[in-house]
Protein backbone atom coordinates (compact mmCIF):
# COMPACT_ATOMS: atom_id res chain seq x y z
CA UNK A 1 0.00 0.00 0.00
CA UNK A 2 1.50 3.13 -0.69
CA UNK A 3 1.97 5.70 1.69
CA UNK A 4 -0.29 8.95 2.51
CA UNK A 5 0.48 11.80 0.56
CA UNK A 6 0.80 15.21 1.70
CA UNK A 7 -2.22 17.28 2.74
CA UNK A 8 -0.77 20.35 0.72
CA UNK A 9 -0.53 18.12 -2.27
CA UNK A 10 -4.38 16.24 -1.79
CA UNK A 11 -5.49 20.39 -1.58
CA UNK A 12 -4.25 20.90 -4.89
CA UNK A 13 -5.16 18.26 -6.64
CA UNK A 14 -9.16 18.95 -5.33
CA UNK A 15 -8.63 22.48 -6.03
CA UNK A 16 -8.71 21.84 -9.24
CA UNK A 17 -10.98 18.75 -9.67
CA UNK A 18 -13.47 19.61 -7.44
CA UNK A 19 -14.33 23.07 -8.31
CA UNK A 20 -18.17 22.71 -8.81
CA UNK A 21 -20.77 20.02 -7.79
CA UNK A 22 -23.32 19.33 -10.50
CA UNK A 23 -26.90 18.38 -8.99
CA UNK A 24 -29.55 18.31 -11.46
CA UNK A 25 -29.91 20.73 -13.88
CA UNK A 26 -27.59 23.01 -11.35
CA UNK A 27 -24.20 23.55 -10.47
CA UNK A 28 -22.78 24.54 -6.93
CA UNK A 29 -19.15 25.53 -6.82
CA UNK A 30 -17.04 24.63 -3.75
CA UNK A 31 -14.08 26.13 -2.37
CA UNK A 32 -11.20 23.74 -0.97
CA UNK A 33 -9.30 24.96 1.94
CA UNK A 34 -6.74 22.99 5.03
CA UNK A 35 -8.66 24.01 8.25
CA UNK A 36 -6.63 22.03 10.73
CA UNK A 37 -4.99 19.91 8.94
CA UNK A 38 -7.99 18.21 6.76
CA UNK A 39 -9.26 19.68 4.25
CA UNK A 40 -12.70 21.68 4.23
CA UNK A 41 -14.60 21.90 0.96
CA UNK A 42 -17.35 24.89 1.32
CA UNK A 43 -20.17 25.80 -0.63
CA UNK A 44 -23.24 27.77 -0.16
CA UNK A 45 -26.26 25.42 -0.81
CA UNK A 46 -30.17 26.71 -2.32
CA UNK A 47 -32.17 27.44 1.07
CA UNK A 48 -29.40 27.88 3.52
CA UNK A 49 -28.46 31.02 5.03
CA UNK A 50 -25.08 29.53 5.94
CA UNK A 51 -22.13 28.96 4.50
CA UNK A 52 -21.88 24.51 4.66
CA UNK A 53 -19.05 22.42 4.66
CA UNK A 54 -18.00 18.93 4.61
CA UNK A 55 -14.45 17.68 6.06
CA UNK A 56 -11.88 15.05 4.72
CA UNK A 57 -8.88 13.56 6.34
CA UNK A 58 -5.48 13.77 4.21
CA UNK A 59 -4.21 11.35 7.46
CA UNK A 60 -6.77 8.79 6.02
CA UNK A 61 -5.15 8.23 2.26
CA UNK A 62 -4.96 6.47 0.34
CA UNK A 63 -7.97 4.73 1.10
CA UNK A 64 -11.06 7.15 -0.79
CA UNK A 65 -13.18 8.83 0.93
CA UNK A 66 -16.16 7.04 -1.71
CA UNK A 67 -15.46 3.62 -2.13
CA UNK A 68 -12.81 2.69 0.76
CA UNK A 69 -10.53 1.17 -1.57
CA UNK A 70 -6.57 2.30 -1.94
CA UNK A 71 -6.52 5.46 -4.55
CA UNK A 72 -3.38 4.78 -7.06
CA UNK A 73 -2.77 8.46 -6.99
CA UNK A 74 -3.73 12.18 -5.15
CA UNK A 75 -5.60 12.87 -8.11
CA UNK A 76 -7.90 9.63 -7.76
CA UNK A 77 -8.53 10.31 -3.88
CA UNK A 78 -9.80 14.03 -4.77
CA UNK A 79 -12.09 12.69 -7.46
CA UNK A 80 -13.31 10.86 -4.72
CA UNK A 81 -13.95 13.79 -2.87
CA UNK A 82 -15.97 15.12 -5.89
CA UNK A 83 -17.79 11.30 -5.75
CA UNK A 84 -18.85 11.69 -2.13
CA UNK A 85 -19.96 15.46 -2.25
CA UNK A 86 -21.88 14.78 -5.46
CA UNK A 87 -23.91 11.54 -3.62
CA UNK A 88 -24.21 13.23 -0.22
CA UNK A 89 -25.71 16.60 -1.15
CA UNK A 90 -28.10 14.49 -3.71
CA UNK A 91 -29.65 12.33 -1.23
CA UNK A 92 -30.29 15.09 0.85
CA UNK A 93 -27.20 15.80 3.53
CA UNK A 94 -27.73 19.21 4.02
CA UNK A 95 -31.30 18.54 5.94
CA UNK A 96 -30.22 15.47 7.65
CA UNK A 97 -26.95 15.61 8.74
CA UNK A 98 -25.56 16.47 11.95
CA UNK A 99 -23.58 20.28 12.49
CA UNK A 100 -20.86 21.70 14.15
CA UNK A 101 -19.98 25.21 13.24
CA UNK A 102 -15.99 25.48 12.58
CA UNK A 103 -14.41 28.88 14.28
CA UNK A 104 -14.42 30.55 11.20
CA UNK A 105 -18.37 30.12 10.69
CA UNK A 106 -18.80 27.27 8.41
CA UNK A 107 -21.37 25.28 8.94
CA UNK A 108 -20.03 21.49 8.89
CA UNK A 109 -22.30 18.73 7.69
CA UNK A 110 -21.32 15.58 9.21
CA UNK A 111 -21.20 13.31 6.19
CA UNK A 112 -19.71 9.95 8.20
CA UNK A 113 -20.33 7.96 10.79
CA UNK A 114 -18.58 9.19 14.07
CA UNK A 115 -16.92 12.39 12.56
Amino acid sequence: MPGSWDADRLLVEVQERVRHVVIGDGAVPVQATLDDGDILVTFHWPGEPDRLGMRFSPSEAPIGPSTGEVCDSPTQWATEVGWVLVEELETGLTSRAPRSVTERGVVELQHRPGS
